[in-house]
């Protein structure tokens, strides 16, 4: 087997796995982040994020019926 064959696998692998272990930690930060944003906000701020929570699930009820 050729030198550049065994390097391309091994950083093939290690780029793979970069990629793999970046989605899987973004998910879990991704669906903590939105529970415990909403906690330890200002009152203003708790306010508008509600009302964009709820208007972005009023928008996809509604595309959903069509």
């Amino acid at each position: 087997m050729p030198m550049w064959v065994f390097l391309l696998i091994i950083f093939g692998g290690i780029l793979l796995f970069g990629v793999v272990y970046d989605r899987i930690t973004k998910r879990k930060i991704t669906a903590k982040d939105i529970q415990t944003g909403i906690k330890n906000s200002s009152a203003s701020n708790m306010v508008y994020k509600e009302t964009f929570l709820n208007e972005q699930r009023n928008d996809i009820h509604d595309n959903q019926q069509y």
